[in-house]
């Protein structure tokens, strides 16, 4: 049954990535999961590749198909991140003093409560980095295995961003007039997520494989095509500042991203262009048009004003000046002008 063999595949996942964080990068298990033939059915998994469907005896028709939820592929996918960002660094310990050192005591008490399991017997187990009879030839983990196997990872990966299919995802949404719109899907997020890991591995290798192959730019067209993704914008926003802050020794993906991806032209269409700019200059003609009408209306009120004003003539200065004269030599009050005397 699919919906069985999806939760086999989700818990063996939960497991492999609670090992793979707590794992130090020189134990057994670190070094197998980062080498073949570990990693390449970790790979074929979450890529979909053939391969992997016709080595488990499957038709071409039985293949597994691309859908937005959660499946086998986005749990390998997410195996193959956790491992990513261990061999980047980011795991919860580091290759020396980072794990706590477990006596046969603790040993045997992780065991009990696991349960009532028998250990398989010492000799079938890897060896430990520390004996005499360890080979010192692969005494670490790398990414030179994934380094080998990425070409062909991210063409496929890159080809599933893109799927057909893709465009068949709908999701009801708000605010969209009862419309449906299209729909990013776990899948396809997930495969963001694992970019992200290895941008910041900041590998040299890793870095020039990204750089010739379209799926960094496809990530951008996703950006912006899925404007209310928030998650996505994350990831995207993530791996970019890792980028521009890498310094000269990112330059390629740097160059990449300003050319092939047109980001600078992306980012200021993104604030408007031109529209924004017609409008603030539309706005700005508009007022000055209105300091002028203002300033219309003052200078037409001020020459009202002064229209107003009745001239007055020099017999009228002579004959007021005449009048105080007499009020003062006969102590009557002035009267004012072309008016009756007070009787």
């Amino acid at each position: 049954d699919d919906d069985v063999a999806f939760l086999c595949s989700q818990h063996a996942a939960e497991i492999l990535v609670t090992i793979i964080q707590n794992s130090l990068l020189n134990s057994p298990v670190m070094i197998s999961l980062s080498s073949d033939p570990a990693l390449k059915r970790i790979l074929d998994i979450a890529s979909l590749s053939s391969s992997a469907s016709l080595s488990n005896d499957m038709s071409r028709e039985e293949q597994p198909e691309f859908v937005p939820h959660e499946s086998k592929m986005t749990c390998a996918i997410t195996v193959l991140e956790s491992l990513v960002l261990q061999l980047g660094g980011y795991g919860a310990v580091g290759v020396e003093g980072g794990a706590v050192e477990k006596t046969d005591e603790t040993l045997q008490t992780n065991l009990s409560e696991i349960g009532p399991h028998t250990p398989p017997p010492l000799a079938s187990l890897p060896m430990h980095p520390s004996s005499p009879d360890f080979s010192q030839e692969a005494t670490t983990a790398d990414t030179s295995t994934l380094v080998s196997h990425l070409p062909a990872l991210l063409q496929d990966l890159s080809a599933l961003l893109t799927h057909p299919v893709t465009k068949t995802w709908h999701t009801p949404a708000q605010y969209t007039g009862g419309e449906p719109r299209l729909l990013l899907g776990t899948s396809r997020l997930r495969i963001l997520r694992l970019v992200e890991a290895l941008v910041l591995l900041g590998d040299a290798s890793v870095d020039f494989d990204l750089q010739h192959s379209n799926i960094l730019k496809h990530c951008i067209d996703l950006f912006w095509e899925f404007e209310w993704c928030s998650m996505l914008h994350q990831s995207v926003a993530n791996f970019l500042v890792h980028v521009f802050e890498g310094g000269e020794g990112r330059s390629g993906l740097q160059e990449y991203f300003l050319e092939n991806c047109q980001l600078m032209e992306r980012l200021i269409d993104s604030f408007g262009g031109e529209d924004i700019v017609n409008a603030a200059g539309s706005d700005s003609n508009e007022k000055v048009e209105q300091d002028d009408d203002s300033d219309d209306d003052n200078s037409s009120k001020k020459s009202t004003d002064v229209d107003a004003i009745v001239p007055v003539s020099e017999e009228d200065v002579d004959s007021a000046m005449e009048q105080e004269s007499g009020c003062m030599d006969g102590n009557e009050s002035p009267q004012p002008l072309d008016s009756e005397p007070i009787r």
